[in-house]
């Protein structure tokens, strides 16, 4: 028998193989101490922009990615208005992947962070230890980060059916702004509401997470 997955055939494949979790802190044991938590700490945040990547791959990609298209045997225009319903019910989605990006960012800067601190002519253990080092798996990740914000812009820009139906829900919220208590709402929950879509609106709804990345304080 082939282990190949028949997907013609079969509807669900079962991934049997066991993985092997193990702490970190096992892993890294050596008579220096500093050297033990510069590669713990270091591990720690690959092993974390692994996870992110599979997280995003598997949840936020493929929803991007097919948001505004037609169920098959659909064809023509959908109803007016249906736009704006795709995005309210889209914004839980929406708001979880600008929480994924904040953590993407976080990261971003702690590795920057722990990087330059590292390489530095007058640190003992950069001229001890780390001077003829090239943390190569180190690198792979911080660019592999930025590899999935990349892809997150790009997605957007390559789904015009994300920026329309955006474009049509903001258009929409300027009448709930102009008149509250006839859509049932405060005031104030429209302000913090709108705080919100302008958050959404100024990073992943105009293709801006990267630049947003990139232009952080990293001092």
């Amino acid at each position: 028998m082939s282990e190949v997955w028949g997907y013609w055939a079969d509807p669900i494949q079962l991934y049997l193989h066991p993985a092997e979790r193990v702490d970190v802190q096992d892993l890294i044991k050596t008579d220096n101490e500093q050297f033990n938590k510069v590669l713990t700490m270091f591990s720690v945040l690959c092993d974390e922009i692994s996870e992110l990547k599979v997280t995003v791959e598997d949840n936020f990609y493929p929803a991007l990615i097919m948001f505004g298209q037609a169920r098959h045997g659909e064809e023509g225009e959908g109803k007016g208005g249906e736009d704006e319903v795709h995005i309210g019910r889209m914004l839980a989605f929406f708001q979880d992947i600008s929480n994924f990006v904040n953590r993407c960012n976080a990261i971003t800067i702690n590795m920057i962070h722990q990087l330059a601190s590292l390489y530095q002519s007058f640190q003992k253990l950069w001229k001890s230890t780390f001077k003829l080092v090239h943390l190569h798996p180190v690198f792979d990740a911080l660019a592999s980060l930025l590899e999935v914000i990349i892809t997150i812009d790009a997605i957007v820009i390559d789904n015009p059916n994300i920026i329309t139906s955006w474009d049509k829900y903001k258009r929409m919220m300027q009448y709930v702004r102009s008149d509250p208590p006839r859509y049932n709402v405060t005031v104030e929950k429209v302000k913090q509401f709108e705080r919100f879509l302008v958050s959404l609106d100024q990073t992943i709804m105009s293709a801006q997470v990267f630049q947003s990345c990139i232009e952080q304080d990293f001092e």
